[in-house]
């Protein structure tokens, strides 16, 4: 049979003990002053000794550490991949609205393209070379595309 009743004040959590002959009687917290019944000792039962208690707890706690060090890893990448997704669909934008801007030039240089005309041969240079930006442009932003779902 134990000699020492080990347990914590249930008001504070406070950790008590007292002799096994103080079972089942009250006797106040030195912490918080509150009134605590101490747990009957059963005959039979061994109760683990503290010091493991308190070495499982430790454990347990440096397992909760660890846990909490992969979670805000894990935060840290989630935002930084958060930051990556803004600039590359910033890019996406800003190349979106320079393929518009082409494409407005584009129709500036074949006034008679949209009733069906002929562009005059000064302009077949420009409308070449702007067909070709707007290609490049295209292709920029299809690589962006293709970086973000990466």
């Amino acid at each position: 049979m134990q000699d020492d009743v080990y347990f914590d004040c249930p008001e504070c959590g406070h950790a008590l003990v007292v002799g096994v002959t103080m079972a089942g009687s009250l006797v106040e917290c030195p912490d918080c002053g509150g009134e605590i019944r101490v747990p009957e000792v059963r005959e039979g039962v061994n109760p683990r000794d503290r010091e493991e208690v308190e070495r499982e707890l430790e454990s347990t706690r440096e397992a909760v550490r660890a846990c909490a060090d992969q979670v805000e890893g894990i935060g840290e990448r989630l935002n930084s991949l958060s930051r990556r997704m803004d600039t590359q669909r910033n890019q996406v934008v800003h190349l979106l609205a320079s393929a518009e801007l082409v494409r407005q030039r584009i129709s500036r240089l074949r006034p008679g393209a949209s009733k069906g005309g002929a562009v005059s041969e000064g302009a077949s240079d420009s409308v070449k070379w702007a067909w070709i930006s707007l290609g490049l442009s295209i292709l920029t932003m299809l690589a962006v595309l293709v970086a973000l779902w990466r």
